[in-house]
Parts: C-alpha cells; sequence; structure tokens
C-alpha cells in the first residue's frame, strides 16, 4: 500500500509545548509510544498533520471501559496538512493476537481505499475509565491496549453505518475467538497433566507390558 516512516516525536514534542493542551507530559508518552512504530501512508505528512492525528487518538483512547472493544468510523473534510474528504477508523482494544490484520482485512473486503493506517500497543493504567498513566510496554502496571487509527477515502454517510457494523462484527469474533483459544490452551495443558499424572504409577511400578 504505502511507505514506511519513521516519526521525528521530538519535533511533536515542542508543538506540544507551544500549545495549549492539557495532561502534555502524558500526551508526550502517548506521542512515544504511538510512533514508536512504524507507520505507513500514501498522504504527505507533515508535524501538523501528525500532532492531529496523535492528538485525536489520544482524545479517542482517554476513556475506556475495563475490556471495551471501542471503535468510531467518521467523515472527516479538515484534516490539517492534507486536502480532501476522508474517513477516520480509530479502534482501541486490548491487545491481542489477529486483531489488526482481521481489521485491515474487513476494510479491504469493502473495497476501500487506505491512506493512512498505524498501530500501537500503548501500555495505560486507568482510573475510572480514564487514563491515569502510560507506562513503557517493559512494565506490568498497565493493560497493553492496541490503538488502531485509518484514514480512507471518503464514504458516503449512509456507508459509514455499514462499514462501522461490519468491523464490530469482526472485533466481537476476534475477542470471542482470542478468548476461546486461551480456554482451549488452558483445557490442553489440564489434559496433558492429568496423562502425566495417569502414566507416572505405571512407570514407577516397574511393570513390563
Amino acid at each position: 500500500m504505502c511507505i514506511d516512516h519513521n516519526v521525528d516525536t521530538e519535533s511533536l514534542f515542542e508543538l506540544v509545548d507551544q500549545g495549549n493542551q492539557q495532561d502534555k507530559e502524558k500526551v508526550k508518552k502517548f506521542i512515544k509510544n504511538f510512533y514508536s512504530f512504524v507507520y505507513k501512508s500514501d498522504l504527505k505528512a507533515n508535524d501538523k498533520f501528525l500532532l492531529y492525528i496523535v492528538n485525536d487518538a489520544y482524545n479517542f483512547v482517554y476513556q475506556k471501559e475495563k475490556d471495551e472493544s471501542k471503535l468510531v468510523v467518521s467523515n472527516i473534510d479538515d484534516i490539517p496538512g492534507i486536502e480532501g474528504d476522508f474517513t477516520t477508523i480509530k479502534i482501541t482494544n486490548n491487545n491481542m493476537p489477529f486483531l489488526v490484520d482481521s481489521v485491515i482485512a474487513t476494510i479491504k473486503s469493502h473495497n476501500l481505499i487506505m491512506c493512512y493506517y498505524s498501530n500501537s500497543i500503548i501500555n495505560i493504567k486507568r482510573k475510572d475509565g480514564l487514563i491515569d498513566e502510560i507506562y513503557s510496554l517493559e512494565e506490568s502496571n498497565g493493560v497493553k491496549e492496541s490503538v488502531i487509527y485509518v484514514i480512507i477515502k471518503g464514504i458516503s454517510d449512509s456507508f459509514v453505518d455499514t462499514l462501522k457494523e461490519s468491523l464490530q462484527k469482526t472485533l466481537k469474533t476476534v475477542n470471542c475467538v482470542v478468548k476461546d483459544w486461551h480456554l482451549m490452551l488452558k483445557k490442553l495443558d489440564e489434559a496433558k497433566s492429568l496423562l502425566f499424572a495417569i502414566e507416572q504409577p505405571a512407570s514407577n511400578s516397574g511393570v513390563t507390558p
């Protein structure tokens, strides 16, 4: 699809300091983690565009209930630094396998044109559903949340609802599959332990079948 970019976060930090945004230190931590992964874009990105994206993502992620799959699909025509009509897709979900690939596959299944996407894993501690602290991924203090931000060529208002419903089904399916997968692994481990316990007396008795 796209071009891989490394983001100069220091220049974004300077823009944050120049602004009047609250929670500047939290926003900077969010920026550092949000752009720590390679992002892909067909758009000519500049600092204003990148700061808009990360601020929009932060405001979206700021409030989330425990284990919620949060999704917003909306049309927009005033993204700083670029011209045109676009649709943004914002998702935050507890980090898990298959999530990003499934979301991208769902978008592509509708033959939509992707202009930008990024996927970040952010370690967030929440208090009453709000961001209380952001930790490095190595720390175990928070919950690792996947933040997916996609920009596609603008679609009709009526198709926004169709796409949202399709993505909601995908998120529900992925969450169910992963939870069942962990349960199956647990059952498999229990079965292996049971078999091991049954075999042990026979091997210790020295009896040859």
